[in-house]
This record gives C-alpha cells, sequence and structure tokens, in this order.
C-alpha cells in the first residue's frame, strides 16, 4: 500500500513559481517598458503649464505606471492558467482591463499621426479611417471570441476558456473610450441638447464606456468574501492595483478635465457628468455581481458545491484524498 500525496501539497508545488513563469514575466516587463511615457515625475511646476499643481504631474505619473503595471501581469497571468489549468478569475481580469488601455492608447497615437496632416488629437472631429477599422477589427475579434464561448462553453477546456475571456476583456473596454468619447463630443457639438441632455449623453456614454469594469470589480469584490481560496496572487495583484488606479485616476482627470480649477462642489451638473458614468457603472456592477458569480462558478468551476463555511474544497477537489495500492 503507498498512499498518495494530499492533491493540495501537490497543487501547491505546480504552482510555485518555476523558470518559465520569469521568462514570461521578464516578456510582460520589456512589452511594458517598450510603450512611450506620456507623464514624468515633476518636483516643480511644468514651465509651459505654470498653473498646474506639481500633484497633477505626480499622480499622473502613478496612474501610467500603475496600468503599466497590470500590463506586465497580464502575460504572466495567461501563462500561468495556461500552465497550471483553471479559468480566470473576474480579479485576474481586472489586470486587463487597466493594463490593456497604455497600449491601446499608444495604438490610437499612432494611427493619429500615421496621416502627417493631423497635429493633435481633437476627438471631435473625424478621427481617420484607419483609426476606425483597427477599432472595427477589435470589436469584431471580441464578438467572436464571446461568440466562441458562449456557443462552444461545455466543449472548451479550461485553458481555452481563460484565453478568450482575456481576449475579450482586452478587445473591449479600452477600445471603446476613444469611439465614445468622440461620441459624446460629436453629439454635444452639432446638436443642442440643454444642460439636461448634455448631462444625460455624458453620464450614458461614460456608463457604457465603465460598465466592463464595473462587473468585473464587483464581481472581484465578491469573490474575496464569498470564495476566498479562489482569489490567486495575482488575482489579489489585479484587485489592489485597479483599487489604487481607480483612486489616483479620480482627482487627476477631474483637474484635467475641468482645467484651470476644480468644478466647485455646489455644481451638480459637472460633477454628474464626471462621476455620473463611473457611479452607475459601479452600480451596475453590484447588481449583477452576484447573478454574473452564480453563473460563473456553475459555467467555469469544477462540478461540485461551492465551499461551506469551513472551507472545504468543492467534491471534485475532496475526491482526489484517498489511498490507493
Amino acid at each position: 500500500m503507498s498512499a498518495v500525496s494530499d492533491p493540495r501539497r501537490m497543487h501547491a508545488g505546480r504552482s510555485a513559481a518555476t523558470l518559465s513563469d520569469l521568462f514570461v514575466l521578464v516578456l510582460g516587463v520589456a512589452l511594458a517598458l517598450s510603450l512611450r511615457w506620456d507623464s514624468t515625475w515633476r518636483s516643480t511646476p511644468h514651465p509651459s503649464l505654470p498653473g498646474m499643481p506639481v500633484w497633477k504631474w505626480d499622480g499622473e505619473f502613478v496612474e501610467e505606471a500603475i496600468e503599466k503595471t497590470c500590463l506586465a501581469l497580464i502575460p504572466l497571468m495567461l501563462w500561468r492558467r495556461v500552465r497550471l489549468g483553471g479559468v480566470c478569475r473576474p480579479a485576474e481580469l481586472l489586470l486587463v482591463a487597466c493594463g490593456t488601455y497604455p497600449l491601446v492608447d499608444d495604438i490610437n497615437w499612432a494611427l493619429w499621426h500615421s496621416d502627417p496632416s493631423r497635429l493633435g488629437v481633437d476627438f471631435s472631429g473625424d478621427l481617420g479611417a484607419l483609426f476606425w477599422w483597427c477599432h472595427t477589427a477589435a470589436w469584431i475579434i471580441c464578438l467572436a471570441a464571446t461568440s466562441a464561448l458562449i456557443l462552444r462553453r461545455r466543449s472548451l477546456g479550461d485553458r481555452t476558456c481563460s484565453v478568450l475571456l482575456t481576449l475579450i476583456v482586452a478587445t473591449s473596454f479600452a477600445w471603446l473610450l476613444a469611439p465614445l468619447e468622440n461620441l459624446d463630443t460629436y453629439l454635444a457639438a452639432h446638436y443642442t441638447l440643454g444642460p439636461a441632455g448634455e448631462t444625460a449623453l455624458g453620464v450614458a456614454t461614460r456608463t457604457a464606456a465603465f460598465l466592463i469594469p464595473g462587473v468585473l470589480g464587483a464581481a472581484a469584490v465578491r469573490d474575496t468574501f464569498r470564495r476566498p481560496q479562489s482569489m490567486t496572487v495575482l488575482g489579489w495583484a489585479g484587485l489592489l492595483l485597479a483599487a489604487c488606479d481607480l483612486i489616483v485616476a479620480l482627482p487627476v482627470n477631474l483637474w484635467g478635465r475641468y482645467m484651470p480649477a476644480i468644478p466647485p462642489l455646489h455644481d451638480v451638473q459637472l460633477h454628474a457628468m464626471y462621476f455620473g458614468g463611473p457611479l452607475v457603472a459601479g452600480i451596475h456592477g453590484g447588481l449583477l455581481a452576484p447573478w454574473i458569480g452564480a453563473r460563473w462558478d456553475r459555467w467555469f468551476s469544477p462540478a461540485g458545491p461551492e465551499p461551506g463555511p469551513s472551507g472545504t474544497s468543492d467534491a471534485r477537489e475532496g475526491a482526489g484524498v484517498k489511498l490507493c495500492s
């Protein structure tokens, strides 16, 4: 009679960092560092913008550093899921939602400057045929990956599901920001909407833009309380980095959007236009998180009941603890 090792101990041994993980992490860091830096750390105000506070520059630098840290961790997260199995959880996908923005932003600038007649980005005008072709291709990839995940879910393995989920998030959120901002600016400039109409339009477009990270964030927070055993190290990293990105981005982008000063507290319209979309997206995420979490567990988790109060794993994991000759 020979005893089989505890499967949890065996899984811990397999999930330990390997040389391949280090190599993939190096590739991710190289990808993040290869992108241009839009911001710099300054100890004094910019000479051309003396009214801009130093914390604005520092905040932009921290925000960009957080997003590029997320980008550097995406290949490692996906590689470990492919190597170890299991399906990406919402917290891990937050790395994709936050990390793909710098990459897409660089692509947008490259597409814009591919036309030598353009001097700068003006979202109120035509962004160019190449811009729209590239974004349409990303949306087609997102739609194809979503369709494959829905229609072929029962025949797909964990690794394929992880790749498709990563592809869906990577080709959706970041690729919607510039077109939706362009739509908001275009409609406000060409139609007389009035203060209430402009506020409603701003809230609607920003809700659509931030719905995916709002849902993922709410589902990730739900996981921390309902399924803490599903949170990996990279999942915790995704949740914490996304929270830090949100905390830094709110004051930095608020000041930048409404220069030269933060709007007064009694200006309800401006605060609704800025905070309304992310707030509504977060509320929708909180309402959808239980519904999505239950189906996520049903679709992607191993068969068996959810862990009980004692913290035991599901039936498939527990069934592996036995003795065999």
